[in-house]
């Protein structure tokens, strides 16, 4: 195995929880007038909440790639590791749908709710499904 690559790998991952945590705390002070209190209360909530959920995998999976450098793959580490990386995903998914949303989710008026489903829901629920297989082939070869 090249311990440059994983290393450099790590270094990325590190980088990306600390550059996802940075943005979700300048969610917070990012001026947004046009939107009315309440929303822009939901939706400043939702940003740190899917930041938080996305640093959370992010570090899971930083604890598998230094289980590879130990020349320890096929373990139940990470196949833990991979199934939490997928329900936190899921989690991720459904807080970037319906949180930004609930004002209108249990609003009085009888319009139609339009549910915005965007590319970052489409990833990280797809990047979701993904290490759920991953994880349930690491434990099929664990288990042979």
């Amino acid at each position: 195995m090249n311990i440059r690559l994983i290393k450099v790998t790590l270094f990325f991952i590190n980088m990306s929880i600390v550059l996802t945590l940075m943005a979700a705390s300048s969610a917070f002070f990012a001026p947004n007038s046009s939107l009315e209190l309440e929303t822009n209360i939901f939706q400043l909530l939702s940003i740190p909440l899917f930041a938080i959920l996305i640093s959370i995998s992010l570090f899971q999976l930083r604890g598998i790639i230094r289980n590879i450098m130990d020349k320890r793959v096929l373990i139940r580490e990470n196949v833990k590791r991979f199934k939490s990386i997928s329900y936190i995903l899921f989690l991720a998914s459904i807080v970037n749908i319906f949180i930004p949303n609930i004002l209108s989710l249990f609003s009085l008026n009888l319009r139609i709710i339009s549910i915005p489903i965007n590319v970052e829901t489409i990833l990280t629920f797809t990047l979701g499904l993904l290490s759920l297989l991953i994880s349930d082939i690491f434990d099929s070869l664990i288990k042979n």
